[in-house]
C-alpha cells in the first residue's frame, strides 16, 4: 500500500473544499425598459449551459419564489464559499425591502458582508422591483448607495459612450471595442474599504463594464451594461465570460469536475 503524504493530502482536501461555489439567479420581472422578460429568461437558460460544471449548485428563483430565494440565500451565507447572485437589474424585496424600508442589515447587504458576490445586469443597481408585474415603489438611488454604503455609486448619465479597456477586450471579447450605457458607476465614489477590482469599459469618471471589492469583507459586486433595451449587449454571452475568464483567472474558479477527478484520485492512490 502506498503511503499518501499528510501534507500533500491537506493540500488537496484545501483545493477541493475552497474552490466549489454556489450560483442563484433572480429572474422574476425585470424592468421592461431595460430587459425583456423573454430575453432575461432565454439568457439565464444560456448562462446555466455556459458556465456549467463551474458551480456545486445552480438555482433560479422567480416572484413566486421568495421563501425558497431567502432559505438559500441564507444557508450559502456563512458556508465559506464566494457564492454568486445575479440580478437582472431588479432589486427583489426579499433582499432589500422597498422603499429602502431597510437601509441598514438588508439580506442584500448581509450577504456582501459575508463575503459573497452579486452581479448586476441592466437596470441601475437597487433602483426598483417589479416583482407584482407592476413597478414598486421605487428606492432610487438611495438602494445602492445604502447596500454599499457609497453615496452616489451610480451616476444617471443617458447615453454615455464607453471605450473597451484592453481588460475588457481580454476577459469580454463579445463587447468589441465600444459600446454605450445610461447607469454608469462612478469612479471617484468607490471609497475605502472599496476598491476597484476591474475596469472592462470607460469614460474619465464613468465605469461599466466594471467590478468593486470590498477589502474588509472581500465582497464582490460586478456591474454589467446598466443600460436601456437599446443599448444592451449580449448580457447572457458578457456573463459567461465575466465567469469563465476573468472569474476563473483571478478568484480560481476550479470546475466541479475536475475537484471530482482530483478526489477520485486520492482515493485511489492512498
Amino acid at each position: 500500500m502506498k503511503v499518501f503524504p499528510v501534507f500533500l493530502f491537506l493540500a488537496l482536501f484545501l483545493c477541493v473544499s475552497s474552490h466549489a461555489y454556489d450560483l442563484a439567479f433572480y429572474s422574476g420581472h425585470p424592468n421592461p425598459d431595460w430587459y425583456s422578460e423573454a430575453q432575461m429568461l432565454d439568457d439565464v437558460d444560456k448562462i446555466i449551459n455556459g458556465v456549467k460544471g463551474k458551480f456545486k449548485e445552480v438555482k433560479s428563483f422567480d416572484d413566486k419564489a421568495f421563501d425558497d430565494f431567502k432559505a438559500w440565500t441564507e444557508k450559502n451565507m456563512d458556508d465559506g464559499e464566494l457564492d454568486i447572485i445575479w440580478l437582472n437589474g431588479c432589486m427583489p424585496s426579499v433582499l432589500y425591502p422597498n422603499p429602502n424600508v431597510q437601509r441598514d442589515g438588508s439580506l442584500a447587504e448581509e450577504w456582501l458582508d459575508h463575503g459573497n458576490m452579486l452581479i448586476n445586469v441592466a437596470d441601475w443597481f437597487g433602483y426598483c422591483t417589479y416583482e407584482t408585474g407592476a413597478r414598486g415603489a421605487d428606492n432610487g438611488g438611495t438602494g445602492a448607495e445604502s447596500i454599499l454604503d457609497l453615496p452616489g455609486i451610480i451616476i444617471s448619465s443617458d447615453n454615455t459612450a464607453i471605450t473597451i479597456t484592453d481588460a475588457g477586450e481580454e476577459y469580454l471579447p463579445s463587447l468589441g471595442k465600444n459600446i454605450t450605457i445610461d447607469r454608469p458607476i462612478s469612479r471617484a465614489a468607490v471609497r475605502d474599504p472599496w476598491e476597484i477590482a476591474e475596469v472592462f469599459g470607460e469614460s474619465g469618471n464613468n465605469l461599466d463594464p466594471v467590478v468593486i471589492y470590498n477589502k474588509d469583507t472581500e465582497a464582490y459586486v460586478a456591474f454589467i451594461n446598466q443600460g436601456n433595451l437599446g443599448h444592451s449587449v449580449d448580457r447572457a454571452q458578457v456573463t459567461i465570460e465575466f465567469i469563465n475568464n476573468w472569474l476563473a483567472e483571478k478568484l480560481g474558479f476550479v470546475a466541479v469536475e475536475s475537484l471530482g477527478k482530483l478526489a477520485t484520485r486520492w482515493g485511489a492512490i492512498k
